[in-house]
């Protein structure tokens, strides 16, 4: 019989790290946003925000499964009488994906749907509105989540999805070109020409040939060079200390990518990628502006890429997003969603109605006028 556990208790929740990690790798959920060096690096910085509502499913004292949320309140004048079940990770500047429960390889139908009933119906009252963002469709669990939400009467409805291009590596760096069309081909193999006649290109790899806290800074200050006042990452103290600590611990277990590319001794990029579950995971980078006409982002992910497969890695991930030049670099789609549903509760509905009767109201609005109004909107928090 599964048993199940409720964790609300930040102290409590560490103590799960001994069972985490083989749990994660024994399910179709591996990722490594879900390891626990990723969450619980991501407790330590932003979780004073939120609480934890972490279920374990237990058979015969054995941990089968364990679905990392949390609960977090709205902003707004009004939402913040609404409590919101998240993933651990969401929510924040930092962008996990593809969250999900994860359980033991095959049992999901027994465990999922335990996990699900216990959410729903012991702990309802501790939630309104969940808010499952960032789930590939592929996920083994989805399937029985949407159906306990249906049996509830409040289905999980799709907000939005995303491509996540990937790239399937084979045995040899010529036999990936060779699966690329000759335009893409000699696109590659030009800028890499145009700069290695500037001077000896060479890679700097952390912990081999430069320290992580040097590496780090120089990928901050790149990224800031390539992105300037547009940029969204590496800006808020938050952020920068999540990724520092989690490099931290990511890189003893072998699983952190962040190099450095040097043109003749002049450093000009730097990339900030995973190597996790036999598959590299793209991530961030930065590089000096008058690069970018050169491409070194995209010599910068071949370089990577001819290193992965000298390696024995398999796939190159590069995540959400349906960027020109990850589709030209992957040659295959996973989907990525985010869902919404309701809990069956007095304030849930209360809530539910008072923004049926926004929309509606919105609706008969003249369409010149609807900015301002959402203007006031966002300025009242409603």
């Amino acid at each position: 019989m599964i048993e199940i556990q409720c964790i609300e208790d930040a102290g409590e929740l560490g103590r799960l790290a001994g069972v985490w990690n083989g749990l994660l790798q024994r399910s179709d959920s591996d990722s490594l946003f879900l390891t626990w060096e990723w969450v619980w690096t991501w407790w330590e910085v932003y979780g004073d925000r939120y609480h934890p509502l972490v279920l374990v499913a237990r058979d015969h004292g054995e941990v089968v499964g364990i679905a990392p949320l949390m609960v977090a309140r709205g902003a707004g004048r009004v939402t913040r009488h609404v409590r919101y079940l998240l993933f651990i990770g969401q929510n924040e500047d930092v962008t996990p994906e593809y969250l999900d429960f994860f359980v033991v390889r095959g049992r999901e139908a027994e465990v999922t749907p335990a996990l699900c009933e216990y959410l729903i119906k012991d702990k309802g009252c501790a939630w309104e509105v969940a808010r499952f963002e960032s789930m590939l469709d592929s996920s083994p669990n989805l399937a029985a989540i949407q159906q306990a939400f249906a049996r509830r009467g409040s289905p999980l409805r799709l907000m939005s999805q995303v491509e996540c291009p990937y790239a399937e590596l084979p045995d040899s760096w010529d036999a990936f070109l060779q699966s690329k069309s000759k335009h893409f081909r000699k696109r590659v193999t030009y800028n890499l020409r145009r700069i290695e006649r500037e001077g000896e290109v060479r890679l700097h790899y952390v912990d081999r040939d430069v320290s992580l806290e040097q590496a780090y800074d120089e990928l901050v200050r790149l990224n800031k060079e390539r992105w300037g006042e547009e940029g969204e990452s590496f800006r808020s103290e938050r952020y920068l200390e999540f990724h520092r600590r989690v490099c931290r611990r990511l890189l003893p277990q072998g699983w952190l990518l962040l190099v450095l590319f040097k043109v003749a001794d002049q450093l000009v990029a730097a990339k900030y990628d995973y190597c996790y579950a036999s598959k590299l995971w793209g991530n961030q980078g930065g590089w000096l502006r008058e690069y970018e006409k050169k491409e070194i982002g995209n010599v910068f992910i071949g370089k990577l890429i001819e290193w992965g497969i000298d390696r024995g890695y398999n796939e190159y991930d590069f995540l959400g997003g349906g960027d020109e030049y990850k589709k030209r670099w992957g040659d295959s789609l996973r989907m990525m969603a985010d869902y919404e549903g309701w809990n069956d509760t007095l304030r849930s509905r209360a809530f539910r109605a008072g923004q049926q009767g926004r929309n509606w109201v919105l609706a008969q609005i003249p369409a010149d006028w609807r900015q301002k109004v959402d203007r006031v909107r966002r300025t009242l928090g409603i």
